[in-house]
């Protein structure tokens, strides 16, 4: 019986040999930009690691469930810790920031507990933007931080041209989940209504109209109905403009949706439409998720030719792209791929083999966890 006791416990020992303690660093929590960091935190403490997060923010007014079912099945509320780091940091083996902003303002941790492996997410918008223009704050970054995540091959190559070492960086996908996001491709026949998902997130009314407006002259021997993605209309204006797009145009927008309700409106949507922009001083968002997602579950994407949009529509096998702004030429790709429906199934599939293949949860949280055990093994 002692035996059968030592082997149990020599069993025990080496399931949990690997097992570190991590902490998640991010802005708002819970937020609805906090699902791949959920997807992050759940698939980390599925490998027995012991994972908290710290969020500098309390988000306001926003259910945890709403953010995502993951929240309550591993009681994420009962590992945050808000606003005050923990008093026992140093016992921690690692730290992972959310972007670059977040590991520059907490890069005293790594000064103050050097043993701790410190390791940032890179999205496109950190390397692209004003921030870290300045040579010497770079220089610190790449210096402390002991490795960096970027999400795309853009924002790899963005943050190599500023000058990180290339053995400090590994490509990490924002992961999506492909059990959720099941394949229910439903392709629209010219007789019916086709369902057109805008994600409208940081594009202004003005554009919009335009885009509407083209769509309204260049579609309208087809039926076509909007759905507008967008932010809850804080001002008075903002709600009157609103009211005057849905009363010209067939546009309903919708917000603050939990994750059951966008992907059920993704699962009755054919196109999903991304107008992704370029900001003033050169800043761009990255892969946004609801368009991996989109292809996860079978919607034909339309988006620009625009910062790593294009590692996922290649060559119009996945999808179409259009020029920044262009929206002459976005009504035009809209128009092809309504009439060219017969030719969507091959490009459908060919978009989730893709998502399956290099962007599932799965596939990253194998990535991660490698990362992490060889960094530890580095250390």
């Amino acid at each position: 019986m002692r035996c059968v006791w030592f082997i149990l416990g020599l069993f025990f020992i080496a399931s949990n040999a690997f097992a570190q303690k991590i902490l998640y660093l991010t802005d708002d929590f819970p937020h609805y930009t906090s699902v791949p960091l959920i997807h992050h935190v759940t698939s980390l403490v599925d490998q027995n690691h012991e994972v908290f997060i710290f969020s500098k923010n309390i988000s306001p007014g926003i259910a945890a469930e709403k953010i995502h079912p993951d929240m309550k099945k591993y009681q994420l509320n009962k590992r945050v810790y808000f606003e005050k780091l923990p008093k026992d940091i140093a016992l921690f083996d690692i730290v992972i920031c959310k972007n670059l902003s977040i590991a520059n303002d907490y890069l005293f941790i790594k000064k103050q507990y050097p043993h701790i492996v410190y390791i940032s997410h890179v999205y496109a918008q950190d390397v692209t933007g004003h921030q870290f223009r300045r040579r010497k704050v770079r220089n610190v970054l790449f210096k402390m931080v002991d490795y960096f995540l970027p999400v795309s091959w853009y924002a790899e190559y963005k943050l190599s041209v500023l000058g990180c070492s290339q053995k400090k960086i590994s490509v990490l996908y924002e992961p999506v989940d492909c059990k959720k996001s099941s394949f229910t491709m439903f392709v629209p026949y010219l007789k019916n209504t086709v369902c057109v998902l805008i994600d409208g997130y940081g594009v202004n009314v003005e554009s919009l109209e335009i885009l509407l407006k083209l769509a309204k002259i260049k579609l309208q021997n087809f039926k076509v109905k909007y759905t507008v993605l967008c932010q809850e209309a804080n001002s008075l204006r903002q709600k009157e403009e609103r009211k005057r797009i849905t009363d010209n145009y067939s546009v309903s927008f919708v917000y603050n949706l939990t994750r059951k309700q966008l992907l059920r409106l993704l699962k009755k949507s054919h196109l999903l439409i991304c107008l992704l922009t370029t900001k003033m001083d050169g800043a761009q968002r990255d892969i946004p998720l609801l368009a991996k997602e989109a292809m996860a579950k079978g919607v034909f994407v339309i988006a620009p030719r625009y910062s790593s949009i294009q590692e996922l529509i290649i060559r119009s096998e996945t999808g179409f792209l259009f020029p920044e702004r262009d929206y002459r030429l976005l009504v035009q790709q809209m128009k092809k791929a309504i009439q060219g429906f017969r030719r969507w199934p091959s490009k459908l599939f060919r978009a989730r083999e893709i998502i399956q293949e290099k962007h599932s949860k799965k596939v990253i949280a194998a990535q991660l966890n490698t990362i992490i055990d060889d960094l530890i093994n580095i250390k």
